[in-house]
């Protein structure tokens, strides 16, 4: 999955292969990402669509 919008460093909005938004909630999840990274799936602790 491929970031669209870092919201804190436990929040995420990334799009799925479907081109769909997910939220993605996880320890750590969004520190240090960029808009276009790809989320590791082993930090995901919780998927929202």
């Amino acid at each position: 999955m491929i970031i669209v919008k870092v919201i804190n460093n436990n929040l995420v909005i990334s799009e799925n292969d479907d081109k769909q938004e997910v939220i993605l909630m996880g320890k750590g999840l969004g520190y240090q990402k960029k808009i276009g990274d790809v989320v590791d799936d082993s930090t995901i602790e919780k998927k929202i669509r």
